[in-house]
């Protein structure tokens, strides 16, 4: 036995592995990701306190990016000021992590439901260049597909997940129902 005056702390991503022996002995803590809304209030503290100033959009992104961890947040905020200096906008924050803007996705969606297969293979050849990581476009553009599915049915903004109500306005008439769903499959 420890003495009473030590405590052991005991991290792990995969409590399932441990014996029940120590499960039955320790105070368990489970900790969650803490939602995008959080990590913006977080950043723009930091931002106010430091005197720089980031756009909306690119906040979004950054919040995005840190899938739910603060520490991951600050972290890319502070890369992102290395970067950029006082002034954050969302293009900086694209290239800097080599992602798309929205009014790409946009234009890609568009030519993918127009059919038109030269766009979106210069789409494709100018994300490459740009090392875009594809896995995550794709990614995004399920997220948007659905953000813009829920807003056709419902009209309410406070239900998109990760998009801008501008930018699901944008993409909202141009889709039918069915043809959302099409391209979620």
């Amino acid at each position: 036995e420890q003495p009473s005056y030590c405590v052991f702390i005991l991290c792990t991503t995969e409590p399932y592995k441990l014996l029940p022996t120590i499960l039955s002995r320790c105070q368990r803590y489970e900790f969650k990701k803490i939602s995008d809304s959080e990590i913006k209030k977080l950043l723009s503290r930091v931002l106010l306190n430091e005197g720089v100033s980031c756009s909306n959009k690119a906040l979004n992104l950054i919040a995005e990016l840190s899938q739910g961890g603060a520490r991951d947040s600050l972290s890319i905020l502070d890369q992102a000021i290395s970067y950029c200096g006082t002034e954050i906008l969302e293009s900086d924050i694209v290239k800097l992590f080599g992602l798309t803007t929205s009014e790409e996705k946009i234009t890609l969606l568009q030519a993918l439901k127009e059919k038109n297969t030269i766009k979106v293979l210069d789409l494709y050849d100018t994300f490459i260049r740009r090392s875009v990581d594809l896995s995550r476009l794709t990614n995004e553009l399920l997220y948007l597909l659905k953000d813009v599915l829920v807003y056709k049915k419902t009209k309410n903004p406070n239900l998109l997940s990760s998009s801008d109500e501008k930018d699901v306005k944008q993409i909202e008439g141009r889709f039918l129902s069915n043809e959302l769903l099409y391209m979620i499959d």
